[in-house]
């Protein structure tokens, strides 16, 4: 529902029954005021700017949300190249992205793992953003041990991880 104000500002209330991974029934309700065109107008101070910076890097603007935060940064959903991929972006602009196709995003989902520690007690932390049959993105976040971390930097800049921890895997 829509509650108009004046010529450039109005409010929008949505309301629905989503199902939690459970099946059991949750009332979800979103209400934001913002400005004519203005998608950005929902998004406060710093978390706006994020969503300024997302939208420079090639997300597009109507899709950009967060689904959450991940080791005190917001961790974002967006759509990129013409619509036809479904990012999960982990610590905004200058963080992680895993994207895949919208249809293979909307059935499996995104993954994203990242790992802390070290080899005597790294952890894996997945991140998964799940979408229901509505295509409301929910994320979960698991931790696990990660045992036999191989890491080995190449070129002083790009390290990489490679995981024996073989649930910390993508599917």
């Amino acid at each position: 529902m829509t509650i108009e104000g004046d010529d450039t500002r109005f409010e929008s209330i949505e309301a629905a029954v989503v199902f939690s991974t459970s099946g059991e029934p949750v009332a979800q309700i979103h209400r934001f005021s913002h400005q004519t065109g203005d998608w950005l107008s929902q998004f406060p101070g710093d978390v706006r700017v994020q969503a300024e910076q997302l939208i420079e890097d090639g997300f597009d603007m109507h899709s950009v949300q967060v689904v959450g935060e991940f080791d005190g940064e917001l961790v974002w959903t967006a759509w990129r190249d013409g619509g036809r991929e479904r990012c999960l972006i982990v610590g905004g602009h200058n963080g992680g992205v895993a994207c895949a196709p919208m249809d293979e995003a909307d059935e499996s989902g995104l993954r994203f793992v990242t790992i802390t520690g070290d080899r005597t007690g790294a952890e894996a932390h997945v991140l998964t953003l799940h979408y229901t049959i509505w295509l409301w993105p929910y994320l979960t976040i698991e931790t696990r041990s990660a045992t036999g971390i191989t890491v080995e930097e190449q070129s002083g800049q790009i390290i990489d991880v490679e995981l024996s921890c073989p649930e910390c895997e993508a599917d």
